[in-house]
């Protein structure tokens, strides 16, 4: 603020009560989400959703690479109309037992979530990096939104071949000397 201040002048009070005023503003509506999702999480811990997901996939028998993949669908949906926190905030208290059940690598499973989630913040209509490039651009949607199109599919493909092939993600992580 120092260096903005007084080495480039360019920082006056007002900019600095704007500033604080949108922090305070973004930082209030985080802890909205969090609270939501808190009393999501609890309201889903009471009715045994997650034990009865459990149950159901060991009923059905279905196997890892079909759990991932419906999974992935869902959070590929949902990030068409939420934002990224509020996916991971709904998704992981529901998800996290049966990956545990189904032996699923956390981390294969946190490259593929990160993926889809980048995914979405460029998918319309809640796509927020849609709505960054158009406040910088000034430009209309529907060409943005062409735009982007390459890079969907570009991560579309991506997303299916760390899922098929989980060592993609884990080779790296499986390189590392933890515990040593």
């Amino acid at each position: 603020m120092l260096i903005a201040r007084f080495a480039y002048n360019r920082l006056s009070l007002a900019d600095l009560y704007d500033a604080a005023r949108d922090s305070v503003g973004t930082t209030g509506m985080l802890f909205m989400i969090l609270a939501a999702a808190a009393m999501f999480g609890h309201v889903i811990a009471v009715l045994g959703l997650p034990r009865q997901l459990v149950e159901l996939t060991t009923a059905l028998g279905i196997g890892p690479i079909t759990f991932m993949l419906a999974v992935m669908a869902m959070i590929f949906l949902l990030g068409m109309f939420l934002e990224t926190i509020s996916i991971i905030l709904i998704t992981t208290p529901i998800v996290l037992p049966v990956m545990l059940l189904l032996e699923i690598n956390p981390v294969w499973y946190g490259v593929l979530l990160t993926i889809n989630l980048e995914l979405a913040l460029i998918t319309p209509p809640v796509g927020m990096n849609l709505f960054v490039i158009k406040g910088i651009t000034g430009g209309a949607m529907g060409p943005i939104v062409r735009g982007v199109l390459p890079y969907v599919a570009i991560m579309l493909v991506t997303l299916f071949l760390v899922l098929f092939f989980p060592e993609l993600a884990l080779w790296l992580p499986s390189t590392m000397a933890l515990g040593r």
